[in-house]
């Protein structure tokens, strides 16, 4: 995330669809925790537990939308519009 961070253009967004995570829809965690058995995926259990604001903020990026379908999710970032104050960049929103 960090590296998309870096290439996008002040207000561009980083768009991500993938699968929902644990807590997004409660009802379906059990069938989230036996995807990374039935179809060898190793990585996915900390895919699923990851929180990807927190990362998003890390990079000075902001969550502007989280939409779930049915089993997946799709995740807007944005990379906020630096601007000169004083000498000084500052970001606004």
């Amino acid at each position: 995330m960090r590296e998309c961070a870096r290439v996008l253009k002040p207000s561009g967004r980083l768009v991500i669809l993938d699968s929902l995570q644990r807590g997004d829809r409660p009802d379906y965690d059990g069938l989230l925790e036996l995807f990374p058995q039935n179809y060898h995926e190793p990585y996915y259990s900390s895919y699923t537990n990851e929180d990807f604001g927190a990362l998003a903020a890390g990079c000075d990026l902001q969550l502007v939308r989280n939409v779930k379908a049915f089993v997946s999710k799709v995740m807007v970032f944005e990379k906020p519009v630096a601007r000169k104050v004083k000498g000084q960049a500052h970001f606004q929103n």
